[in-house]
């Protein structure tokens, strides 16, 4: 079993910029409308093109590996809101291949959402941001 990150550039620069897709489950399980997690009213999220250094995780996101390939996923994309500290805030899951249940978007946005971060850096100072997470899951 073969697991590959590809970790793309970040989605929303600002909350009026994220393009309508399918709808997108949140770390709760919720029905979105957008393609991103819907961020606090006022907060600018920067995209990785707008820092110096993006979040990162400390050591690495949390995915359930195991139960992806079960249910037969070949890739996932995940939009996860962190914040200045480094918390991942929002998590939605914006495109599965092959189309899965709600349930199991929750579960995969929610377990992502347990990730420890670096927070994003920009001129010297922590900030919140945007990252776009794309697994791929490939059988050895």
């Amino acid at each position: 079993m073969q697991v590959r990150s590809v970790i793309a550039q970040g989605l929303l620069a600002a909350p009026a910029q994220a393009a309508p897709v399918e709808p997108a489950f949140d770390a709760a399980g919720s029905a979105e409308g957008t393609s991103a997690p819907q961020p606090s009213i006022g907060t600018h999220y920067f995209d990785v093109s707008e820092v110096d250094t993006p979040a990162m995780p400390l050591p690495e996101w949390q995915v359930d590996v195991a139960m992806l390939m079960a249910e037969g996923v070949h890739s996932v994309s995940v939009d996860v809101l962190i914040s200045e500290s480094g918390a991942a805030q929002q998590c939605a899951v914006t495109r599965v291949e092959p189309p899965q249940p709600p349930d199991l978007l929750a579960a995969v946005a929610s377990r992502l959402c347990e990730t420890t971060l670096r927070p994003a850096m920009r001129q010297g100072l922590p900030v919140p941001s945007v990252r776009h997470i794309e697994l791929v899951l490939a059988a050895d």
